[in-house]
């Protein structure tokens, strides 16, 4: 569990995120779902270390199941979530079409999206699930991030709420930073994909003085479309 928390922490000191992939082809992902179903792709790879899957939100178990001997799993859904926020507490209200939806309350909500899915042998953490294009958001000593990362997100809303418009989260010295949002949500659970593009430099030279420049840039997008590439994928916990 505190590798698990380890993770999700590295997730809320980030505001970097999303922009599709523009040379693959995607098709829209159908948006309201009760339950989620996949077949782990490095399954075969990883016997020794996959056994159950637990799905959170936050610290509240939603479900729990066995992954299949050819690496197949079925997880249930809650018909609605344990707890509820607002959707402006993780969205900009300006280009939301209903600022009165809720959804399912999560202080994790970015990068690995509102649910996380930990990965058991013999009742200990061995690992997450995601799914993913298969890059790792960062560098393999966590010294920052690499500069494509596309997976799938889950998130419940009370109401269908459209979420249309540009965001820019942050513009400073030669640096931008954007967020992109084509995004419908439908009552209930919801799939969404998320990618993330990064071209950009941190200059720490003289970070010790508290002086840092940026440059270059982050682009972001929110959007119902589902990518090919992203397949679910069994991420091994870093020892």
């Amino acid at each position: 569990m505190k590798t698990r928390h380890f993770y999700l922490m590295l997730i809320l000191f980030t505001n970097c995120f999303i922009s599709c992939k523009r040379d693959e082809e995607v098709t829209d992902i159908n948006t309201v779902t009760s339950s989620i179903s996949g077949y782990i792709s490095n399954y075969s790879d990883n016997l020794d270390l996959i056994d159950s899957i637990y799905c959170y939100n936050d610290d509240i178990l939603l479900d729990k199941c066995k992954v299949d001997s050819d690496g197949r799993f079925t997880i249930s859904l809650p018909v609605t979530p344990p707890n509820y926020e607002k959707i402006t507490s993780k969205f900009p209200s300006n280009i939301i079409s209903d600022t009165t939806a809720l959804i399912n309350n999560s202080h994790t909500f970015w990068f690995f999206s509102s649910l996380g899915f930990e990965i058991k042998i013999n009742n200990k953490e061995s690992g997450y699930l995601t799914k993913s294009n298969g890059t790792f958001p960062y560098n393999n000593d966590y010294s920052g991030f690499l500069k494509n990362y596309s997976c799938s997100n889950f998130i419940y809303c009370d109401k269908l709420t459209k979420i249309i418009g540009l965001n820019v989260n942050e513009k400073v010295d030669d640096y931008i930073s954007t967020s992109s949002f084509n995004l419908t949500l439908n009552k209930g659970w919801n799939e969404f994909t998320y990618t993330m593009v990064i071209d950009s430099v941190l200059d720490l030279q003289n970070i010790s003085t508290g002086i840092s420049i940026k440059t270059g840039k982050t682009e972001q997008t929110f959007s119902n479309t589902n990518m090919p590439s992203l397949q679910w994928r069994f991420i091994k916990t870093l020892k």
